[in-house]
């Protein structure tokens, strides 16, 4: 019910189904100067979406779980980002 309520709100319907993984990765973007619209391309979801999560409204503690990463799982991620070529996309 939430979901359907979330949907004819705005809401992404693919965006619910991302893994922790595709949230550590945009925030790891964003930390890296990625706009918004980018990486929504990238993960094929509305930028409205990413730009929530990017300014604090939704995906909070997906967020604040990502800065608390050891450096060399954000490295990881940063890898991640480089090899995704947002600049291309």
């Amino acid at each position: 019910i939430a979901l359907k309520r979330q949907l004819t709100q705005g809401g992404c319907e693919r965006a619910y189904s991302l893994t922790k993984q595709d949230y550590y990765f945009a925030f790891c973007a964003q930390e890296m100067g990625y706009r918004a619209a980018k990486v929504a391309h990238y993960l094929k979801i509305s930028e409205a979406s990413v730009y929530d999560w990017f300014n604090g409204r939704h995906r909070q503690k997906e967020k604040q779980e990502y800065l608390s990463l050891p450096e060399e799982q954000k490295e990881i991620y940063r890898e991640l980002v480089e090899k995704a070529q947002l600049n291309n996309k």
